[in-house]
């Protein structure tokens, strides 16, 4: 199982943009330079979609 399928792992742009919020000024979370990075809410960091770690949950 990866980041991507768990449930603190939030891929949406909006928010991208709200944990960078200089980001905008750049364009957009919507890239495609992120491809599937998300931010994680339990450990409050950007990471990519293939990351793993030892608290991961399935989404519900």
């Amino acid at each position: 199982m990866s980041c991507a399928q768990c449930r603190h792992f939030d891929c949406g742009a909006a928010a991208f943009e709200a944990v960078l919020p200089g980001l905008a000024a750049l364009g957009s979370a919507h890239a495609a330079l992120r491809a599937g990075d998300g931010y994680c809410r339990l450990h409050d960091r950007t990471i990519t979609a293939a990351s793993a770690c030892a608290d991961l949950a399935p989404a519900v």
